[in-house]
């Protein structure tokens, strides 16, 4: 026998592998334990010595991306001669992928001379022929099964969902569910179906309608900021308003969770894979922003958007990370399937709020015109910002000790209010090229409209407006998609063609109809810039930013929204000497000032967009 052939012991070392598809919400284990009883009966009854189970819960053996740590641990036990026969209650415990995934598993299982033994379909050892193509049938015949359900599953799911039923796990915070019976047409003519609908929950209801309350009043702010109507109050509630703020409250109260309300019986609960977890989570600010943006508070019809993400072993795995509306094809308006808890006005002034909240992006300032407003940033791309304090500097934000030769030696500060009047008079001098009909400029002023606009404008029109053109741009995507498919040759065919020229016509419908809404919008709202206000002075030969001007008399807030309507990026360099006191600083020297322009607004829209969801 050569050195490196694999020594099998001639001892059965027998193991159970025992799986459940989905973990209960319960934490219950009553699958797992029907088929350790089986399994253990079975090794008792056979000779050898059992070395232990091996279980995999909430692990599907139908997802060839499924993550089966336990299944992977038999492999190499399997591999290192630990174990020679499996034993399952019945095959499809084992796997129910296909065929051709299966096979390479079970031939190498066959080659380390592992039996495999089902409770209930008998014994399949290795090296006999017969049996492996009994083994491989029994596994095809679980594969069908499960292809059969999963489609059966869907279908359904998605008849329930276009009757407007609920066909998730765990409703949405607010909501609770109860059977009902809506009529349906079939091809047999009209027929009643049962299904679970959404219903407010009034206790939970209420507690979504005082956030909500909360924040449109701190929303407010940011249109006061424009108009330079801001009470004292009002900006005491905008500054306290956050999403950390309200979770603390939230808990510091003991508003339970939806999950807390279970009693216990919540997905991850304590059991056997999750003992650390003692009590349900209290309120986060994930958990909050969930909620908020979900437009299901609406009552609209919605479906789940999902992400793909790699697992720790290498595996490509999906996640929902939000819900997109499911609009009428023929009207594109959202589809109504439940009570709403909020109106729809509230819902997209929330969801413009929610959109200012994020790092850097907390309450707002109170003393520096150009932090936190993601706009300012040092030669070395690193972000700068201030003490608090309006007479201090704005400063690099790198950290100390930066070796990198192609960067600035120690720090890069330059006084804020050099930094600020010179910001403005970038803007004021922007304007008047505008008026001179400079096409970069009047790009800038547009692109300034539209953003004042979004914030003007009633709040269900702006949101829906951002929505739209993510929208548009998924659907134009869709139709590229289309078009690689049909080169790619998936398209071939009558049939082929036929369900090409369907798809296509359905995707040029939807972007006719979205563009179409989007023109409607546009001319709900047409609000002008404040120019004549801004550029009100007491001396009209004297500086846009000088005594007596807007600029001067303007609180920190209404600069910081000014700056915001024209400034796409401020850049410092750092300063070549210090500076002299008799010699009047010219910021121009270091401070570049880059605009908005249409085109970042179209981008911003989709980026923004895509975040949420």
């Amino acid at each position: 026998m050569h050195s490196d052939t694999l020594v099998r012991a001639t001892e059965v070392l027998q193991a159970g592998y025992l799986r459940q598809s989905q973990e209960r919400q319960d934490g219950s284990d009553g699958s797992i334990q029907v088929q350790g009883d089986g399994v253990h009966a079975t090794a008792s009854a056979r000779p050898g010595r059992y070395v232990g189970d091996y279980i995999d819960r909430d692990s599907s053996a139908f997802k060839v991306d499924s993550e089966r740590e336990d299944f992977e641990r038999l492999m190499g036990d399997c591999r290192a001669g630990k174990v020679n026969e499996i034993i399952v209650y019945y095959i499809s415990r084992f796997s129910r992928l296909e065929p051709k995934t299966i096979i390479p598993i079970v031939l190498e299982l066959h080659s380390l001379g592992v039996t495999i033994v089902s409770c209930t379909e008998g014994v399949f050892p290795p090296d006999d022929t017969m049996s492996l193509i009994m083994l491989i049938m029994r596994l095809d015949a679980a594969h069908q099964e499960s292809k059969n359900k999963s489609t059966h599953v869907r279908d359904t799911k998605r008849k329930l969902r276009n009757a407007g039923g609920w066909v998730g796990g765990l409703p949405p915070f607010g909501y609770c569910t109860e059977i009902a019976h809506v009529e349906v047409m079939t091809d047999k003519g009209p027929k009643m179906l049962a299904i679970r609908q959404l219903i407010v929950v009034e206790d939970e209801a209420h507690v979504i309608q005082r956030i909500v309350r909360q924040i449109i009043l701190a929303a407010q702010v940011e249109a006061a900021m424009y108009q330079g109507d801001l009470s004292d109050e009002m900006w005491e509630l905008a500054k306290k308003t956050s999403l950390s703020s309200l979770i603390a409250d939230l808990n510091r109260e003991g508003v339970p969770t939806k999950t807390a309300r279970l009693g216990g019986k919540w997905r991850g609960a304590p059991n056997g894979k999750h003992p650390q977890r003692e009590k349900p989570p209290q309120w986060e600010v994930t958990t909050l922003k969930r909620i908020l943006t979900d437009p299901r508070l609406m009552g609209h019809l919605v479906e789940p958007i999902k992400e793909s993400y790699e697992t720790k072993s290498g595996q490509t795995r999906q996640k929902i990370t939000g819900y997109r509306s499911l609009r009428d094809p023929e009207t594109n308006l959202p589809i109504i399937a439940h009570k709403a808890i909020i109106s729809a006005a509230d819902f997209y002034t929330v969801q413009a709020w929610v959109k200012s909240r994020g790092r850097g992006r907390g309450a707002p300032g109170e003393k520096s015109v150009l932090s936190d407003l993601e706009i300012l940033f040092c030669e070395c791309k690193a972000t700068m910002g201030s003490n608090g304090s309006s007479n201090s500097s704005y400063r690099c934000s790198r950290p100390k000790g930066n070796t990198d030769p192609n960067e600035h030696e120690g720090g890069n500060s330059i006084v804020q209010s050099h930094a600020n009047d010179f910001v403005a008079l970038c803007i004021f001098n922007k304007m008047a090229e505008a008026q001179d009909g400079d096409p970069e400029a009047l790009d800038m002023m547009v692109a300034a409209t539209r953003r004042y606009m979004l914030t003007m404008a009633k709040p269900e029109v702006g949101s829906e407006i951002g929505a739209l053109t993510a929208e548009k741009a998924d659907k134009q995507s869709a139709l590229n998609e289309l078009y690689d498919d049909k080169e790619a040759g998936d398209y071939d065919g009558p049939i082929g063609k036929a369900r090409f020229r369907d798809r296509k016509k359905k995707l040029e419908g939807e972007l006719e109809a979205i563009t179409a809404r989007l023109a409607e919008l546009a001319e709900l709202d047409d609000p002008e810039l404040p120019v004549m206000t801004w550029l009100e002075r007491e001396d009209p030969d004297s500086s846009p930013t000088g005594e007596g001007t807007w600029w001067a008399k303007a609180a920190v807030h209404e600069r910081r929204a000014f700056v915001k309507l024209f400034v796409k990026r401020v850049e410092v360099t750092k300063a070549e000497s210090r500076g002299n006191r008799w010699v009047e600083y010219d910021a121009s020297t270091r401070v570049t000032v880059i605009f908005r322009s249409l085109k970042d607004e179209a981008e911003e829209e989709t980026t923004d967009d895509t975040d949420d969801a």
